[in-house]
């Protein structure tokens, strides 16, 4: 949920990039701000929207979430050519087009 590349981030926005109800992200944040590792504020612009970073302790783990990402993927496509790890990929972002 959290973006690291360009956080902070619209929590809308993200959402709906995402293809998430607003209701179900704004639970799982909730539980990622209780946990310590995100910070949601009133957007200066929109009083009524909140934006989303990382909190010191989310920038802490960012390292080995992205391991783990990086280790998920790896082991995903282990039996695959390049050529097939691209298809797959393109497949996967059309298929998120879908919503």
């Amino acid at each position: 949920m959290v973006n690291y590349l360009n956080a902070p981030i619209h929590l809308c926005l993200n959402s709906r990039s995402r293809g998430y109800d607003k209701t179900t992200t704004t639970r799982a944040l909730k539980r990622l701000e209780d946990a310590g590792y995100i910070v949601r504020q009133r957007d200066p612009g929109d009083g009524r929207a909140r934006i989303v970073q990382a909190s010191e302790e989310g920038e802490r783990i960012r390292p080995a979430i992205e391991e783990l990402s990086t280790g998920w993927a790896e082991i995903m496509f282990a039996s695959f050519s390049e050529s097939e790890k691209e298809t797959a990929l393109e497949l996967l972002r059309r298929m998120a087009l879908n919503r």
